[in-house]
């Protein structure tokens, strides 16, 4: 499998092929130089998190504070009635406790198909 070429290894490329005696053999180097370090900036900033990002972190506290206060296993219905903060969307629920499940936070198990959540830790 190859790997899939990225801009700067683009500029790389033109950088090595571009004539040493064209007229303007600086100014294009220095321009090349000067693309390559904006990529390289650009990749090395810190993204800021998404406002969904953000939301989904403030449900997944609230999940475990529900879930820590229980003693039981409970289905995504149960922990939604426990706090009202939490969304109303299943689908949205089990996205988020299936992240847990998969951090090994949380322990899921099923009884009559149906899925139980259990704090961990």
């Amino acid at each position: 499998m190859t790997k899939k070429m990225t801009k700067k290894d683009y500029f790389e490329i033109l950088k090595g092929a571009y004539p040493k005696d064209a007229n303007n053999y600086n100014e294009v180097i220095e321009f090349i130089n000067h693309e390559i370090e904006l990529l390289e900036k650009k990749s090395s900033q810190a993204k800021k998190p998404t406002a969904q990002q953000i939301e989904n972190e403030n449900f997944t506290s609230i999940i475990k504070e529900v879930l820590q206060a229980s003693e039981e296993a409970l289905t995504i219905s149960e922990i939604q009635e426990r706090d009202n903060r939490l969304p109303a969307s299943n689908q949205r629920m089990s996205r988020l406790l299936n992240n847990l499940v998969e951090s090994n936070v949380l322990e899921k198990t099923y009884l009559k198909r149906k899925p139980y959540f259990k704090w961990v830790g």
